[in-house]
């Protein structure tokens, strides 16, 4: 589903960039963060309707719940290292990191 909408979303902020209007690019991020938030809310809804579940025993276990924990937040870190160390620079050519077809 997030697949599917990610040119759309690309072709949406270079029409903000295009527009160089301050606040219309901060209302588009501010949606965008919203929309984050609310990606976020629905997966712990669907956490916790997954406790009852086989899944939701193994994690009731505190030393299951901090290993996915840690898990989650160096998954989180590296993507977080990538996209800022590596892919940003990249767009403004110092270094490279690979694009796709639509975002030549």
């Amino acid at each position: 589903m997030i697949s599917r909408t990610y040119p759309l979303f690309h072709k949406l902020l270079g029409h903000v960039i295009d527009k160089r209007n301050p606040l219309y690019g901060s209302l588009t991020f501010a949606l965008q963060s919203v929309g984050n938030m609310l990606l976020m809310a629905a997966l712990a809804v669907l956490m916790a309707a997954t406790m009852r579940t086989a899944l939701g025993r193994w994690l009731s276990r505190s030393d299951h719940a901090a290993l996915a924990a840690g898990f989650a937040l160096m998954l989180l870190g590296i993507v977080l290292i990538v996209y800022r160390d590596i892919r940003l620079p990249a767009l403004f050519g110092y270094g490279w990191f690979p694009t796709m077809p639509w975002n030549s």
